[in-house]
């Protein structure tokens, strides 16, 4: 492949498979942030790309193609998905529970899915999920604890949790909640 030429059909199929992998990002994901720019420049985007995704030539080259291309599929973020239209009001609580989950250590990974984001450390440890357009719930894996607050046996909601907690607004994201997130944090390692 030459500097700026396209990548072959088998060479694209297989950077494609590992791009999320080699740069912590999918390809629309990167395709949104060339696109961002304000360039319309294949060596501006590749250039860009190289420096700050710190992505070798032949991805950056692949990204600039595709963000060129006016039919390529943006993909949306798993996040603004979760929180979009009615949902949206409930995204400062969203940012304030990782904020402080994200106090309890380093091995914490968040992971986007249809309808909520699991948390885990070794393991799933809790769930935030936007169940309505005016309340977030936690779900939580933990062992005996009493029944506190606003604290609730899970139930039917869901059946992979032990505990869930509603949280309609900022004041519900107590000091309880984030005991009891902390309480699962620390079971789940």
């Amino acid at each position: 492949m030459n500097n700026n030429e396209a990548p072959s059909e088998l060479q694209s199929v297989r950077m494609r498979a590992n791009i999320q992998e080699r740069t912590g990002k999918s390809l629309g994901a990167w395709v949104n942030i060339a696109r961002s720019l304000g360039t319309d420049h294949h060596k501006d985007i590749v250039a860009y790309l190289k420096t700050e995704g710190r992505m070798s030539h032949s991805y950056a080259n692949l990204v600039a193609h595709e963000a060129r291309k006016p039919d390529a599929v943006v993909e949306t973020d798993p996040i603004e998905a979760l929180f979009a239209g009615d949902k949206e009001t409930l995204k400062p609580i969203y940012d304030a529970i990782c904020k402080a989950i994200k106090t309890f250590g380093k091995d914490i990974t968040f992971v986007p899915k249809k309808d909520c984001v699991s948390v885990h450390r070794k393991k799933q440890f809790a769930i935030l999920q936007p169940s309505t357009a005016k309340r977030l719930d936690i779900g939580l894996h933990l062992k005996q604890i009493e029944l506190t607050g606003n604290l609730e046996l899970a139930g039917t909601w869901n059946g992979m949790l032990s505990h869930r907690v509603r949280i309609a607004k900022m004041a519900d994201f107590d000091l309880h909640v984030k005991l009891w997130l902390e309480a699962a944090y620390d079971e789940a390692g």
